[in-house]
């Protein structure tokens, strides 16, 4: 049996958990500032994005403290958008700086500082604090010195020196609307066997836009993404747009190298094509497509839409224009399709039904067999009998006039009409006993008849064959009664 010891610690080893560590490095930093009111307030701050994603200001709080140790949070002015990677945004008070992004609209405090302003600190929950210590001379123009790898970090006021260089404000980055029309016109993902030296484009993977739309588009701030190897961003799978300028109406783009300068290389299990923004904030569903695996019996094969819109392998890529659809004879189509014999293209089943002539009034089509077939309801009308026919009211069913007419016909005498049946029966004789199911008479058909023919046939067949086999006994009997009356003779 074992027990479990508990270890044998003293309570001043004991400790709480430590908040987990945030980045040392901030990615917004100020960049320039100048102080007001002898060094009380602030006329400007020039803040630098130095990472390498976006940052929203509003997730951030800008504190100043006073020589008191005394601290008040900076008030701005709401603005939609981000901080992008590299660039600066200035706030400014009081209309110190022209064209500022930013205006700073007061202190947390109804109160301003009252005495000089000591350093200015940057915060947000997911970095530790930077905080910049503000000196030199007093409500003049300051810029954080720059090393040979970019801006300082140091948190001293040594920092900064007296101006040197103007003030930067590169605005905010909004990401822009759908890139309407824009669309995906053929993926070509699983490109023909060469060598190395071969720089056919057909060599490479590639995918194909196009412009359907009837206005020029700007590609300036979208990417093509696929999902090849990996869901995040790489570099073999996100293709910046911008340097393409505008496509045109009907213009098609092709898309063959990497940013890098590299081939595409998508992956030809199937996968999706889709286009979002520069910086990944918005996805663009409308865009999104979706190839199919080309298996091991398509290489060198597109996958393509045709001019209905309809997506299909093709065995003639074409990435220099529009689509030219040349099905495989072992085409198999998508789920949903099939293959048409005339044009040996696949086409959507409910296209299909969508151009099937309408069915007539009171008819519908049968979606097992798409057939018309009509509809019956409660108050249709029924068929008419044929001629020589009429409606018994009893089965509803067409009969005969003459099997009508025929129970018409008066019974025989000592019979009478059995009105459940319809038939005659014999008159009961007062006295006798009433039978339950009086014989009728029957009238002999022709199908009787030919039951005496074939009897008679049979019977006529037998006889001679009775009359063959006893052929010799029957001649010695007829013999013998001849040689009979001849002695009587």
């Amino acid at each position: 049996m074992s027990v479990w010891l508990a270890p044998s610690v003293s309570a001043d080893s004991i400790v709480t958990t430590p908040t987990m560590p945030r980045p040392d490095t901030s990615p917004l930093i100020i960049t320039s500032y100048k102080t007001a009111n002898n060094g009380a307030d602030i006329a400007f701050l020039q803040v630098y994005n130095g990472s390498e994603t976006l940052q929203d200001l509003s997730e951030w709080t800008i504190t100043a403290t006073d020589t008191a140790d005394n601290s008040y949070a900076v008030m701005l002015d709401a603005r939609p958008g981000y901080i992008e990677p590299g660039t600066h945004v200035i706030i400014e008070r009081n209309g110190a700086v022209s064209g500022a992004t930013y205006t700073m609209t007061g202190w947390s405090s109804a109160t301003p500082p009252s005495s000089p302003i000591k350093s200015l600190t940057l915060s947000s929950s997911q970095y530790r604090p930077h905080t910049s210590v503000v000196g030199g001379v007093v409500d003049e123009w300051m810029m954080r010195n720059t090393t040979t790898s970019g801006y300082s970090t140091a948190t001293t006021a040594a920092a900064f020196s007296v101006h040197y260089q103007p003030l930067f404000d590169d605005g905010l980055y909004m990401a822009p609307g759908a890139p309407a029309g824009l669309r995906v016109a053929e993926v070509y993902p699983y490109a023909s066997a060469c060598d190395p030296l071969d720089t056919n484009v057909l060599c490479g993977d590639y995918i194909k836009l196009v412009n359907d739309s009837g206005v020029p588009i700007d590609l300036s701030g979208y990417v093509l993404r696929t999902d090849s190897s990996s869901s995040s961003r790489t570099n073999a799978n996100t293709f910046d747009l911008s340097g393409y300028g505008i496509v045109n109406p009907g213009e098609y783009l092709l898309i063959a190298q990497t940013d890098a300068g590299t081939r595409v290389s998508l992956t030809n299990s199937g996968g999706y094509v889709w286009i979002e923004d520069v910086w990944g904030l918005v996805q663009f569903p409308e865009t999104m497509t979706k190839y199919e695996s080309a298996g091991s019996n398509l290489q060198g094969y597109g996958y393509a839409r045709d001019e209905s819109g309809n997506w299909q392998w093709t065995s003639t890529p074409t990435p220099g224009g529009a689509n030219v659809i040349t099905v495989p004879p072992t085409q198999e189509c998508p789920e949903g399709k099939y293959l048409n014999p005339e044009t040996n293209r696949c086409r959507s089943l409910e296209d299909t039904l969508s151009a099937l002539a309408a069915c007539d009034e009171g008819s519908k089509r049968n979606p097992t067999t798409n057939r018309c077939r009509k509809v019956t309801t409660a108050n249709s009308t029924q068929t008419p009998c044929k001629e020589g026919q009429v409606r018994n009211p009893e089965t509803n069913r067409c009969r005969s006039i003459a099997s009508e007419v025929a129970d018409l016909i008066p019974c025989n005498d000592g019979y009478e009409r059995n009105p459940a049946t319809n038939r005659c029966r014999k008159v009961a004789v007062a006295g006798s006993e009433t039978v339950k199911y009086p014989v009728e008479p029957y009238a002999q058909g022709g199908a009787s008849m030919a039951t005496w023919w074939v009897m008679g046939g049979v019977g006529a067949l037998a006889l001679g064959y009775g009359v063959w086999e006893w052929r010799e006994e029957i001649g010695t009997a007829g013999g013998r009664i001849i040689r009979s009356f001849a002695r009587r003779k």
